[in-house]
């Protein structure tokens, strides 16, 4: 009996004894450890970022203040003051790629010289957004939407229009608007330059405003009309030592129209130049051209109280300003 208990005791040393020379080894491997991840989740995310978007744009505020004192040559006191807002989103994967642009624009005028003393100098709502699949090389075939009005009433007045015996509307909050959605082909030769043409492009020309839907081809009692035709859109944005160039001409006519013959072009074209300079200060130069045959305007050939005659006319704009600006660029 002895001797059996003295095996068991034996063997139960032995046993004791090799676990708890193995332990450790066996916790060593199966023991959990904390994983250091910082870093590869954002390092991820932004080689995401930066291999498929870009994001880019400006904001500014332009100046100008005119003061004078007994000046022959005419003019008025006033103090100008316009801000400008224009941003970019860029994607490109593979074939696909798709760019959407916003370019606002607001400016107020006060001039105790003036009735009224303040008035709104500068008005723009412009986006677009263009979806495309690469089928060759440059060549995308394309999906195109653009929208264009104003934010707030702008008149004309008898201050600096005799023939006005008061203030006439020329504009409200999206009267007129234009929304045209197209199909076509881009072409863009590179980052900087492209031309899009579609062969089927439907115009929308909206005037929620029923006294101005006369000015703007639309009749009077509808809210728009819709009309389908060729266009084109040129855009250039490219930079020429320190001076960035940025211009967008669109070009558009009707297969049928009883105000707009076919061929006959409505004509978008804006023009900018700016130079940055002291990181923060903006030399500006932009200017707008128009033509639309369905706007008219109201000239009184003999005399005020005689019948009005409404004919066409080329729209022209020009800004020259030093301002403030903050540009962001690739923002990851």
């Amino acid at each position: 009996m002895k001797k059996f208990l003295l095996i068991l005791f034996l063997l139960g040393s032995f046993i004791h004894f090799s676990f708890s020379q193995t332990h450790p080894t066996i916790s060593r491997y199966n023991r959990i450890e904390t994983i250091k991840t910082e870093g590869i989740t954002d390092t991820f995310m932004n080689n995401l970022w930066l291999d498929y978007w870009h994001f880019s744009g400006e904001a500014g505020l332009n100046l100008a203040q005119t003061d004078q004192w007994n000046w022959a040559e005419g003019g008025y006191k006033h103090f100008n003051a316009i801000f400008n807002l224009k941003s970019k989103l860029i994607y490109n994967k593979n074939k696909l790629a798709w760019e959407s642009m916003i370019d606002n624009e607001l400016g107020i005028l006060y001039s105790s010289e003036l009735l009224p003393t303040w008035r709104k100098s500068a008005d723009k709502i412009n986006f677009s957004s263009k979806f495309g699949y690469e089928v060759a090389n440059k060549f995308f075939i394309t999906g195109l939407i653009t929208f264009k009005s104003q934010h707030t009433d702008s008149y004309r007045y008898p201050q600096q229009f005799p023939n006005l015996n008061e203030p006439k509307k020329l504009t409200s909050f999206l009267s007129p608007a234009y929304t045209d959605i197209s199909l076509g082909i881009d072409w863009k030769y590179n980052e900087h330059f492209s031309i899009y043409l579609s062969p089927a492009a439907g115009l929308v020309t909206s005037c929620p405003d029923s006294m101005l839907r006369a000015d703007y081809g639309v009749p009077v009692d509808k809210r728009s009309i819709t009309t389908v035709g060729p266009k084109m859109k040129t855009t250039v944005n490219t930079t020429y030592k320190g001076i960035k160039i940025a211009t967008v001409l669109e070009l558009y006519t009707p297969y049928s129209d009883p105000d707009q013959k076919f061929g006959n072009f409505k004509v978008d074209w804006d023009l900018s130049l700016s130079y940055q300079f002291l990181k923060m200060l903006n030399f500006r130069i932009t200017t707008s051209l128009r033509y639309n045959e369905k706007v008219k305007f109201d000239e009184y050939e003999n005399g005020i109280n005689q019948p009005r005659t409404r004919i066409r006319r080329v729209q022209f704009k020009e800004i020259v300003g030093i301002g403030l600006v903050y540009t962001f660029t690739d923002v990851k």
